[in-house]
């Protein structure tokens, strides 16, 4: 594919230009040129409008319009449910986008049943032109179940320029490693990056007991929590990420929620294996599937399993390298967000091609 130009809609809220870059840098590497925009540039851009001063639906629906058709836009890229459902004005973009009947695919890495609730909140079912790439199986199952007809699978990329080995950053790397700041660079025995959960709380929380040393990185709330005396501050997932992954024995992968599906290949996993890192997670069939049998070694059955397979891990390391070696190397070479877009493209192409 190529010769598209993409839509990346962006909220200063939830879509950052940076968290999407991994995705751009895919669609780069697919010779498609994203065009990020965000809905007060868009806004700024036809000021002079009457919907600015009248609210006209409209006449606001005129104006996006004419934006898709000075930018010959073919279709949009979103990530992450937040965007579409609390977000107002990307909400009210895609709509328009469904309205203009313009592509969109919509990368929902969210894997909790209880989703499934808050996109019958918005009537989802009945989106014809927004395409639901989902990274669990059994979630495209249940939303084929309910009717959801434009509903994909396909694991979700890494991004091989932000997410390297430390003795390995390509020339073209967007961000250098953050040997500048302490906190990120004292080589912890294990970390955790993400956002606080009653979960991950009470599952790091039994890894500290057994005297493990443990950094956790993510959001303030951490601070509130039984891990306190662990937290090191927020981690900026792209600039910071890789950095604290390259200096960490092992890094941990956790569900937010325990009824959370366990048949997807993660970012947290895809990411820490292609920095090198040995990143221990969940049994999953899903993994298996996709990296092969010597990734197995990497997975805990249950959590309470954690704190003694992290201690063998760090007496005996060389086996559970060697199995995160392979795996990164295999994520790197297939599982990179442009590989992730060529598995999900050709559904869209034949879209394009039907419009035309």
């Amino acid at each position: 594919m190529g010769g598209y130009n993409v839509l990346i809609p962006d909220s200063s809220r939830d879509l950052h230009p940076e968290t999407m870059l991994p995705i751009m840098d895919g669609l780069q590497q697919l010779e498609d040129v994203p065009v990020v925009m965000s809905m007060d540039r868009i806004r700024d851009m036809y000021k002079h409008t009457r919907y600015v001063s009248h609210g006209s639906y409209e006449i606001f629906q005129f104006y996006v319009n004419d934006l898709f058709r000075k930018h010959n836009i073919d279709f949009g890229v979103s990530v992450g449910l937040s965007a579409i459902l609390e977000d107002g004005s990307i909400q009210e973009l895609h709509h328009l986008m469904e309205e203009c009947q313009i592509p969109n695919l919509l990368f929902l890495n969210a894997r909790d049943p209880r989703v499934i609730e808050r996109l019958d909140s918005v009537q989802a079912s009945q989106w014809k032109f927004t395409y639901m790439v989902c990274s669990s199986r059994r979630m495209v199952e249940l939303l084929e179940q309910r009717g959801y007809g434009t509903v994909l699978h396909a694991p979700l990329g890494t991004s091989p320029r932000i997410f390297h080995p430390a003795g390995s950053v390509p020339d073209n790397a967007p961000f250098p490693l953050r040997s500048d700041d302490e906190r990120l660079t004292q080589n912890y025995d294990v970390s955790f990056v993400g956002c606080h959960s009653v979960n991950r709380e009470r599952i790091l929380s039994a890894v500290r007991a057994a005297g493990i040393q443990l950094a956790v990185f993510g959001d303030p709330s951490w601070q509130d929590s039984q891990l306190s005396d662990c937290y090191r501050g927020p981690c900026h997932y792209l600039q910071e990420s890789n950095t604290v992954y390259n200096h960490s024995r092992i890094t941990l992968d956790i569900p937010m929620h325990k009824s959370q599906f366990r048949d997807y290949l993660s970012n947290r996993v895809s990411d820490g294996l292609a920095s090198g890192c040995i990143t221990l997670t969940q049994h999953n069939p899903d993994i298996l599937s996709l990296l092969g049998s010597s990734v197995e070694a990497l997975m805990y059955d249950d959590p309470s399993e954690l704190p003694e397979m992290i201690q063998r891990v760090l007496d005996d390391p060389l086996p559970y390298a060697t199995a995160s070696q392979l795996a990164g190397e295999l994520i790197r070479d297939e599982y990179r967000w442009e590989r992730c877009l060529q598995r999900v493209l050709p559904s869209l192409e034949m879209c394009l091609i039907r419009q035309g």
